[in-house]
């Protein structure tokens, strides 16, 4: 039987998960990646039951561990004051984004992944084709869009989904905490504000000495949206986070809440994984573990016997109801504590950022 070949759009978390596990499983595998050198933004993220499961399946559980950090619980603080405390919960792991991307980079190339940058896909084919910016069409029995919720390689091969964008926004930025001094600062913290305007910073620690902070604001609050940060207006409202928000020099992004919805993730030979197909609100941390995982189940579903066309239908039939599912939840909790809508936080609502952000099983 012939080696099969898979051409992939997108050398983020997604693309790189589904390169190594294509490569463990046989195939050859090229990855094109559009900027002109390989990085993950993002600085900081959970490393949720999901991608757990999915690191483990592709051999990277130690790598993971040596890099992983526990938070030692889970406070939240509303203007000020502390009001809930969720003890360590040893099965909630964060890290960062680009330990993260450097060990999927490893592992994808271990695999036999080529990796090629510069490389900017601008349509797919149903019969497997992946066509380039510069007019090259790459034949291969799977041609595969993993290029985040940016992609318009969806219409391409005649799918067309719908984006929803919502009226919150977040600045995420990695920070080095050795700067604050206390136990406290080992735990995730979700600060609360609510006066004229609401907003919300949650603080993670996720390596030993550096922490993700998301700044949340409804999008027309132009001050909170500013990047770079509006370190003034950020300090009085968060008066325990002005020596972090005042280190110099931070690289920041600015993103809004938003969905992707697409009616099929696959057409003939050719696939749209990860936050290309189903991107959801940060509001469960899940984003990036649920497209890991859906990677590996991707492969499993390829490596079965059956022809391409059918383990893809096999794949989708199984995993939309499960992905469509955390989506549905990710969106009903952004929704729920919408800033724009000056909702706030409910500690006795069953689910939501706080028990969110604890362990979630994996489905």
């Amino acid at each position: 039987m012939a080696r099969r070949h898979a051409e992939i759009a997108g050398a983020g978390i997604t693309g790189l998960t589904l390169a190594a596990a294509l490569g463990q499983a046989g195939w050859s595998v090229r990855v094109h990646e559009s900027a002109a050198e390989l990085r993950s933004t993002g600085g900081g993220l959970y490393l949720r039951t999901d991608g757990q499961q999915a690191a483990r399946r592709l051999g990277l559980s130690d790598q993971i561990a040596d890099v992983a950090f526990t938070p030692d619980g889970f406070e939240v603080r509303i203007d000020g004051a502390h009001h809930a405390l969720h003890p360590r919960n040893d099965a909630t792991r964060t890290m960062l984004r680009n330990e993260l991307h450097a060990i999927l980079l490893r592992a994808a190339k271990r695999a036999g992944a080529e990796i090629v940058i510069a490389s900017k896909a601008v349509a797919l084919v149903d019969d497997g084709q992946l066509v380039l910016a510069d007019g090259s069409r790459l034949e291969a029995d799977l041609a595969i869009a993993a290029d985040g919720v940016g992609s318009r390689l969806p219409e391409t091969v005649g799918i067309a989904g719908q984006r929803q964008r919502y009226d919150d926004g977040l600045i995420r930025v990695l920070l080095n905490r050795a700067i604050l001094a206390g136990s406290q600062w080992e735990r995730t913290i979700d600060f609360w504000r609510y006066g004229d305007v609401a907003l919300r910073v949650l603080y993670t620690p996720c390596s030993p000495t550096h922490c993700y902070l998301c700044l949340m604001s409804a999008i027309d609050d132009a001050r909170a949206s500013a990047v770079p940060i509006d370190v003034a207006y950020w300090s009085e409202n968060f008066p325990e986070l002005q020596p972090l928000l005042a280190i110099p020099g931070a690289s920041a992004r600015h993103d809004r809440y938003g969905k992707i919805w697409l009616p099929r993730w696959s057409k003939g030979r050719a696939v749209i994984i990860g936050d290309a197909a189903h991107g959801m609100p940060s509001s469960l941390g899940r984003g990036a573990s649920v497209g890991m995982l859906n990677a590996v189940e991707l492969v499993d579903r390829l490596s079965s016997g059956a022809t391409i066309e059918t383990a893809l239908h096999g794949w989708e039939l199984a995993q939309r109801p499960v992905v469509e599912e955390v989506q549905a939840e990710a969106e009903r909790v952004a929704l729920a504590r919408a800033l724009s809508a000056g909702n706030r936080i409910d500690l006795a609502e069953r689910d939501g950022d706080v028990h969110a952000l604890q362990a979630t099983p994996s489905a």
